[in-house]
């Protein structure tokens, strides 16, 4: 039985969990002076731990301690996202029992087999295992079980609860399936582990070997670089160990280790599919916030994998979940800029904020210290991201910081490619810092005046190179978006998709819901699109889209959108529950020309999860009767202490098209691999001048032609030094291919990714698994240098090949100067990781 709890005076006569919305407007509501945008925050009272994490059918749940009055959990608050983004408050998921006690901490799992028997319906159930708490503080705890027929809308207790007997200090059950065993396993504290067949009956398992913390986790993580993977328990605040569990005991490899970050606790979604494969993990802030919602906030979505780090052993690292980036809005990019003290690389360009993304890669110098200041203005201590060469730390400080528990501390960044990669999310009021691909994660709460948005990258004590820097400003996940601001009225116009042009398998379907009676269907391989033209950007400058559609599968599904024939962003599309059911994108900001001359097309690119039927497009574009307005004054930047300080002459950055890469050009020209890049299609011209390692003295350039068997890759290499004397291919002359086949640029490789190396002077081919079948490949000696060429068909790449295809692809060079090891790296648009991470390669594109 189910009722809502606003039935307040009968709620103590039935085992009900209740399902109050919290209602409020994003406008009004999150939009408060320093609410965090984009870190989750429940809408008013208090919030701590993260509970119940499960995903299903395209909607990752999210829920939480929570208390309408007082501070610490009481029931557990309840929101739902399909992109990890964006959430939708539920209210009270599961409220407190006056025959149970409080709801305190524990997690969700899905019921994929029914074992507990709580299924009635099409749907699977939802179960959720938690403590159930009747004394203060924390002296005696119960497991108790509540369920969910209805995708978590409603939860209702098993009425045999509890499940668990009570005993002291006894709380926070993780549940998961382990498949090794065929049994539901919990881990709880103070580390205890047991074990049942239907979530109803529990034995505990003894010597389990699982350490005493605070909302325990267990479950494996893949290696980076590796097939291999290892079990991992984590406890609170951000402990953990390595070893192997066998569905009985845990055996540790490690002592106690401290994974980044500096939450209190933490958990991981389970289910999420195979297909998918992540460990994606949230934690608790904790400190005292400026708003209604209390308690803090929770971190940025991670994934969790392992790395080897060299002089350290393998350790968890944790990166931002890529979900992220469809809050992107406009793009700066800055190249081998070298920073003083006094440079004012960002004011000058007018570069500034108070929701920032940005992605660095430093080379020290001379500089003792370099770094990032932000909401800078009004003489006021700046937010800082600083790394102090010393030491070898990455800090953050701001002089209106909020405390938080546990502290944030400064970390050790270990690099051995002598760089320094800084990944920074700038919220309204928090501030999140990943280091070196994620060794290091910072989180830091602050306070700053609205009107200090200034920005600035720093140096102290000398110059320091900035090799690449990408900065974007954000929106809000609150429907408060954040773009340059366009003065005057907007003009909204629908374009229905049957109206578009089509191409591949795509074609017009009947749906009597849809609002022309009719979508674009079958959008599901590579380069089938549905394009509308003529789209009206009014005056032109920032717009938004709203992509109206429908999606019967049971998971969420993904696609591309492309404005003007440049790629803007992949689109999640939620499950709507039914073909005949339609439902609204959230709003994707986009730049128009002025006029009726745009594009927008919806595509099946190679990372897209096919398909979502679309039913129309709704723009709402500037509509300005006179020019924009000049941009706002930018704020003074901050003195430097320096006598005599300099700026480095710096171009003026304008917003960069998503789509940065090159294409191949389509051949039907008979070509021969031997290296020489004779035929006339070639065109070597495309640099790869990026240096990752050391200080290279070559250079570099490559080309790409494309036909219906094989992509072509040509590289011309100009080096005065050439050796081949090493056991190793990668420690001498030669070049690196990365291919990302399925675009979802990974930070670990998986069977749709490739690095061929091509020694010079070498007959052979090298790939890191091996997949060399049917590539064809040659070199040869030119002058002051030598040329490679492959040929990679599509068959050992799995892709069949058509126009508008965009894939992932880098390239590297290695170097060796005095016929020892490899002394320097070039690359196009990656990093020293490339070998085992391809998050960061540029774009090919079939033309």
């Amino acid at each position: 039985m189910k009722i809502k709890s606003i039935v307040l005076c009968i709620t103590l006569l039935f085992t009900v969990v209740s399902n109050v919305p919290q209602v409020a407007t994003a406008e009004t509501l999150y939009n408060e002076a320093y609410r965090p945008q984009f870190h989750f925050t429940c809408p008013a009272n208090w919030m701590n731990d993260p509970n119940g994490l499960v995903y299903y059918e395209g909607e990752y749940h999210l829920m939480y301690q929570y208390n309408s009055s007082g501070d610490w959990g009481y029931d557990w608050g309840n929101a739902v996202s399909t992109d990890l983004v964006h959430w939708e408050d539920l209210g009270v998921g599961i409220e407190y029992s006056s025959s149970l006690g409080k709801c305190w901490s524990g997690s969700a799992v899905v019921d994929w087999n029914n074992t507990a028997g709580f299924q009635s319906g099409s749907e699977k159930a939802l179960v959720a295992m938690f403590t159930s708490e009747t004394v203060d503080p924390w002296y005696k705890g119960k497991q108790s079980l509540a369920y969910s027929n209805d995708k978590g809308r409603t939860w209702t207790y098993y009425s045999g609860n509890p499940v668990i007997p009570e005993r002291d200090n006894f709380r926070d059950p993780k549940v998961f399936w382990h498949s090794g065993t065929n049994r539901w396993i919990s881990v709880i504290y103070p580390g205890l582990l047991f074990w049942s067949n239907n979530l109803k009956n529990w034995d505990e398992l003894s010597n389990p070997g699982i350490p005493s913390g605070e909302c325990p986790d267990l479950f494996e993580l893949p290696i980076e670089g590796s097939t291999q993977k290892k079990w991992v328990v984590t406890y609170q605040a951000g402990k953990y160990k390595i070893g192997n569990f066998d569905g009985n005991k845990f055996t540790s490899d490690t002592g106690e280790l401290q994974a980044p970050g500096n939450f209190y606790v933490g958990q991981s979604w389970s289910d999420i599919p195979a297909s998918d494969g992540r460990r994606i993990w949230i934690g608790w802030l904790n400190y005292a916030p400026d708003g209604p919602w209390r308690g803090g906030a929770m971190t940025l979505p991670v994934v969790y994998t392992l790395r080897d780090i060299p002089g350290v052993g393998q350790r968890i690292v944790a990166n931002p979940v890529t979900e992220l980036q469809s809050l992107r809005n406009n793009h700066y990019n800055f190249q081998n800029q070298t920073i003083n003290p006094g440079s004012n690389l960002l004011t000058s360009n007018n570069i500034n904020g108070e929701l920032l993304e940005l992605v660095a890669e430093f080379q020290p110098g001379t500089g003792t210290e370099f770094g990032f200041e932000f909401r800078r203005g009004g003489g006021t201590t700046p937010v800082k991201v600083k790394y102090t060469t010393s030491d070898k730390k990455i800090s953050v400080s701001a002089g209106t910081a909020k405390s938080t528990n546990p502290a944030v501390t400064a970390q050790v960044i270990h690099s051995s490619s002598n760089t320094i990669k800084m990944h920074i999310y700038l919220d309204r009021s928090i501030l999140s810092v990943f280091g070196n691909d994620g060794e290091t994660w910072q989180d830091m709460p602050f306070k700053a005046e609205a009107a200090n948005i200034g920005a600035e990258v720093y140096s102290v004590g000398g110059s320091v190179t900035l090799k690449n820097l990408d900065i974007w400003k954000l929106n809000s996940a609150w429907g408060t978006p954040t773009p340059e601001p366009t003065p005057g009225n907007i003009i909204t116009n629908t374009y229905e998709a049957e109206a578009g042009s089509l191409g591949g398998a795509a074609r017009v379907q009947n749906a009597s819901n849809a609002s022309g009676g009719k979508v674009i269907g079958n959008l599901n391989t590579m380069g089938d699109y549905v394009q509308v033209s003529n789209v009206n950007g009014g005056t032109g400058g920032n717009a938004s889209l709203v992509i109206s559609y429908s999606n019967g599968y049971d998971s969420a599904r993904s696609l591309s959108v492309y404005v003007n024939d440049t790629f803007k962003q992949q689109v999640s599309f939620g499950t709507t529950g039914g073909w005949n059911t339609f439902r609204d994108t959230a709003s994707i900001s986009i730049s128009l020309n002025a006029g009726t001359g745009n594009t927008i097309k919806i595509q099946r690119d190679g990372n897209d999860n096919p398909a979502a039927d679309i039913d129309k497009f709704t723009v709402a574009a500037p509509n300005n009767s006179s020019t924009p307005s000049p941009t706002p004054p930018t704020p003074s930047p901050i003195p430097t202490p320096s006598p005599t300080p300099t700026s480095s002459p710096t171009p003026a950055p304008s917003p960069t098209p998503d789509f940065d890469g090159v294409t191949a050009v389509s051949v039907t020209t008979a070509m021969t691999i031997d290296g020489n890049l004779n035929e006339s299609v070639w065109d070597i011209n495309t640099n790869a001048g990026k240096g990752v390692i050391g200080a290279p003295n070559n250079s570099v350039t490559f080309g790409t032609l494309w036909d219906n068997n094989n992509l072509y890759v040509g590289v011309k290499v100009l080096d005065g030094n050439l050796y081949n004397d090493s056991t190793n291919i990668w420690e001498d002359e030669g070049v690196e291919i990365y291919i990302d086949s399925n675009h979802n640029h990974g930070t670990t490789y998986d069977s749709s990714d490739r690095q061929y190396i091509k020694g010079y002077n070498d007959t052979s081919l090298f790939e890191v698994s091996n997949k060399t079948t049917g590539v064809q490949h040659g070199w040869s000696a030119i002058a002051g240098g030598y040329s490679i060429e492959l040929a990679i068909p599509w068959s050992n790449l799995g892709l069949t090949p058509s126009a508008g295809i965009v894939i992932g692809f880098d390239i590297g060079c290695n170097d060796d100067d005095n016929s020892g090891a490899r002394d320097t790296q070039l690359v196009w648009k990656g990093t020293v990781d490339n070998f085992r991470n391809t998050s960061a390669f540029g774009d090919l594109k079939l033309n």
